[in-house]
C-alpha cells in the first residue's frame, strides 16, 4: 500500500480532486505544486508530514489538517490564492507554523489554529490580506514578517508568554489598538514592527520594553497617542522609530530617560519635510531629567505642540536654553511639579502661549518667556521673588502674575512692553534698567530702594502720586522720563538729593514735594516744594527668611495671592 506521495508526484497535474489514501503518512515536497485545477482535497487521518511547497498555487477553498499531522513544511500552502478556510483538529499537536507556510493566500479569512501553537515562523502569513480571525493565545514567538500585510483584528492582545516579536511581523496590518498582558517577557520592539499600520491610533508601551528599534512605528499615519507605562525600563530608542507619524497628538515621555537630549531626535528626522508632527499635548512623566537644547533646538522644531504637562511626581532639573522656543502652536503649560531651572529663552517667542502654571521654580534665567505675545496669565506658586532680566519682555497681553510669594526684585527689561500688566507691586524693592519701560502698573512700589535707568520710561502709572521712601538708595537717569499718562506729583521722604542724575522725571512730573527739614533745594536736579504737612511713610523692615518660611507654610492650602 502507498505510504508516501513522493516529491513532485503530481507537479503541474490537471487533476481536479484528490483523497489521500488512508496509509499515506508523508506528502513530500512539491507533490501537488501548481495543480491549479485541484479544487477538492481530503487529507487522511494517518498523515504525519506535509512537505515544502506541497500545495503551492493549488485551487481548493478549504482544508482540514488532521490531528495526526505533526509537521507542515515551508511554503506548503503559499501562493494558494483560492484558499479561504483552514481548520486544524482540536487535538493537533503542531506547535509552530513554518516559514511562508500560508504566505500570499490572499483569500484566506478563517484559520482555526491548534491550541499548542507557540511560534509563527517568518513570513508564515504574509500577504494574507483578508485574514482577521487569528489568536495569539499562549504564543511565544512571532518571527520576521509573519503577519505583514494581514488585515488582522482591530484590537489584538500580545500574551504574557510572548518574548519575541520579529522585524515587521505585524507591519502594514489593520490593527487599531494593541494590548499587552501583564508580566510579559518581551524586551524589544524590533525594526518596523508596527510600520505602515495606518489604522493604529494609540500605543501604550509596556514598562518592560528596553529597546525600540528603527522604524517601529514608521508611517503610522493615524497614530495619535504615544504613552509609556510608569517605571519604564526603556534604555534605547532608534532615531527613526516614529518617522512619518504626522498626527501624533499626545506624547508621554518615558520616565526611564533622565536626559531627553537623545530622546526627542527619535520622533523626527529633520530632513523629512513630510514629518511635520502636530503634537497637541506633551506629557512629561514622573522622573528626574534634563531637557538639553543642543539636540532639542533642531530636532524639536518640527513639533507643533499645543500643551505640555507634568505631574506632581516629576522633578525637572533643567529646561535648557531655547528648549521650546518659537513653538507657535503651544497654548498651555502645566508643570504641577518642581523645576530646578528654566534657562534663557526656554519658551521665548511662543506667540500663542496663553497660560502657564508652575508649582515650584528654583531658578529662572533671562528672557525665559520673552515675546510670548498672547500670554495672559502665569502662576508660579513658589519662587524666590525675583523676575529676571527680560523674563516677560514684550508680553503685551500679560495681565496677571499669581503666586504665594511676593515679587521683590525686577530685572532689566523684565516687564518691558507689558502694556496690560496688573500686578501687585507693594513688596518690590529693586527695579532694574527699563524693567517697566513701555509697560503699565496700577500702583508705584512704596518700598523701592533701587530704580534703574529708564526703569519706568514711557510707563503708564495709574497711581497719580509717586511716593519715594527714605529707603531709596539709587535712582537712574530717565527713570520716569516720558510717562504716558496724566501728570504726577512726587513725594520724597528721604534726605538725599541725587544731584548726579538728570532727566529723571521729564515733563510729566510737575511737582516734587519734600519734608520741610529737607536740606536741599533740588531733587534729581529739579526744584522741590517743601511741605510742612508731608508725612513720610517709612516702610517696616521685613525678615525675608521668616517671611519665606511663612509663605511655604500657608502654601499648603494652595491659596494664591493674585497680583492684580
Amino acid at each position: 500500500m502507498l505510504e508516501i506521495i513522493s516529491k513532485g508526484a503530481f507537479y503541474l497535474s490537471a487533476i481536479t480532486s484528490f483523497e489521500v489514501p488512508s496509509r499515506v503518512t508523508l506528502i513530500d515536497n512539491n507533490a501537488f505544486k501548481y495543480c491549479d485545477r485541484l479544487s477538492k482535497l481530503v487529507l487522511n487521518e494517518n498523515l504525519k508530514q506535509i512537505g515544502d511547497f506541497c500545495f503551492n498555487s493549488t485551487n481548493f477553498s478549504e482544508i482540514k489538517i488532521p490531528k495526526s499531522c505533526i509537521q507542515i513544511g515551508n511554503s506548503a500552502f503559499s501562493g494558494h490564492t483560492q484558499l479561504e478556510k483552514v481548520i486544524f483538529d482540536d487535538e493537533s499537536t503542531i506547535t509552530e507554523i513554518s516559514d511562508f507556510c500560508f504566505s500570499s493566500c490572499e483569500s484566506l479569512k478563517i484559520i482555526k489554529l491548534p491550541k499548542n501553537i507557540k511560534r509563527f515562523r517568518k513570513n508564515s502569513f504574509e500577504n494574507c490580506y483578508n485574514l482577521t480571525n487569528i489568536s495569539f493565545q499562549d504564543l511565544e514567538i512571532i518571527d520576521d514578517y509573519a503577519f505583514r500585510k494581514c488585515k488582522l483584528n482591530e484590537n489584538i492582545t500580545i500574551p504574557s508568554t510572548c518574548f519575541k516579536l520579529g522585524q515587521s511581523c505585524l507591519s502594514s496590518s489593520s490593527i487599531k489598538y494593541i494590548n499587552f498582558e501583564p508580566n510579559n517577557k518581551l524586551k524589544e520592539f524590533e525594526a518596523s514592527l508596527f510600520a505602515d499600520c495606518t489604522q493604529l491610533q494609540k500605543i501604550l508601551i509596556p514598562s518592560w520594553i528596553e529597546t525600540i528599534s528603527s522604524s517601529v512605528f514608521s508611517k503610522c499615519d493615524n497614530l495619535k497617542e504615544v504613552l509609556f507605562e510608569r517605571n519604564s525600563a526603556l534604555k534605547q530608542m532608534d532615531s527613526g522609530a516614529f518617522t512619518d507619524c504626522p498626527n501624533i497628538e499626545i506624547l508621554e515621555l518615558p520616565d526611564s530617560f533622565h536626559n531627553y537630549s537623545s530622546f526627542f531626535i527619535n520622533f523626527t528626522r529633520y530632513d523629512l519635510v513630510s514629518n511635520t508632527i502636530s503634537i497637541k499635548k506633551l506629557v512629561l512623566s514622573p522622573t528626574y531629567f534634563i531637557m538639553n537644547n543642543y539636540y532639542i533646538e533642531f530636532t524639536f522644531i518640527k513639533f507643533n505642540i499645543l500643551s505640555i504637562e507634568a505631574g506632581e511626581e516629576t522633578v525637572i532639573e533643567f529646561i535648557e536654553n531655547g528648549a521650546f522656543s518659537n513653538k507657535q502652536e503651544l497654548t498651555q503649560i502645566n508643570f504641577n511639579c518642581k523645576i530646578n531651572k528654566i534657562a534663557d529663552n526656554a519658551f521665548a517667542y511662543c506667540k500663542n502661549l496663553e497660560n502657564v502654571f508652575i508649582k515650584e521654580l528654583q531658578s529662572i534665567t533671562p528672557y525665559a518667556f520673552a515675546s510670548c505675545t498672547s500670554l495672559k496669565e502665569i502662576t508660579i506658586q513658589e519662587f524666590d521673588g525675583t523676575i529676571p532680566s527680560g523674563c516677560f519682555y514684550s508680553c503685551q497681553n500679560l495681565v496677571h502674575f499669581n503666586s504665594n510669594c511676593l515679587i521683590q526684585r525686577v530685572g532689566i527689561d523684565a516687564f518691558n512692553s507689558c502694556e496690560n500688566l496688573d500686578i501687585d507691586t507693594k513688596e518690590i524693592i529693586f527695579v532694574d534698567e527699563s524693567a517697566f519701560s513701555s509697560s503699565r502698573i496700577l500702583s508705584f512700589p512704596p518700598k523701592i530702594k533701587h530704580i534703574g535707568e529708564n526703569a519706568f520710561f514711557k510707563c503708564v502709572i495709574e497711581q497719580k502720586d509717586i511716593i519715594l521712601s527714605n529707603e531709596l538708595e539709587y535712582i537712574g537717569n530717565d527713570s520716569f522720563y516720558s510717562l504716558k499718562n496724566k501728570t504726577h506729583s512726587v513725594y520724597y521722604c528721604g534726605d538725599k538729593n541725587f544731584s548726579q542724575n538728570f532727566n529723571v522725571f521729564g515733563d510729566f512730573v510737575i511737582n516734587i514735594f519734600v519734608p520741610s527739614n529737607y536740606n536741599y533745594s533740588t531733587f534729581c536736579n529739579r526744584d522741590v516744594i517743601k511741605s510742612e504737612s508731608l508725612k513720610c511713610f517709612i516702610p517696616p523692615m521685613t525678615d525675608s527668611i521668616s517671611y519665606s518660611h511663612s509663605i511655604k507654610f500657608i502654601s499648603k492650602n494652595r491659596s494664591l495671592r493674585r497680583y492684580r
